[in-house]
């Protein structure tokens, strides 16, 4: 995850939200180069790491709403609203990556 830190006072929670906003749209970005054959530009993330980039923006924005006292069942519909939105895979990819980051979310909500 990258170290930005908020900048005065900015709310935490809306800060992971960001880099999870942000993190989703690399991985879709890499995920569409790669099912169009295409090797991304050499700034851009790859698939893998972009998708581990977005297991730990997933993993951070779960205990921060956690430690806020969010109950587990508004941490998955916040994670799955926040990968959702900026995903534009196709709908089958997308569903697999929400689901896939609600279970990152719960697994990080447990071990805390």
């Amino acid at each position: 995850m990258p170290s930005d830190t908020p900048s005065g006072g900015e709310d935490p929670r809306a800060f992971a939200r960001e880099l999870v906003d942000a993190a989703a749209a690399d991985y879709a970005r890499a995920r569409k180069a790669i099912i169009a054959g295409v090797r991304p530009v050499d700034e851009a993330p790859s698939a893998a790491m972009a998708h581990e980039t977005l297991r730990a923006t997933v993993v951070a924005y779960a205990k921060a709403l956690r430690a806020a006292g969010a109950p587990a069942e508004r941490v998955v519909l916040e994670v799955k609203s926040a990968v959702d939105g900026p995903l534009t895979l196709d709908e089958w990819e997308r569903r697999v990556c929400v689901e896939s980051a609600a279970r990152w979310a719960m697994t990080a909500y447990h071990d805390v």
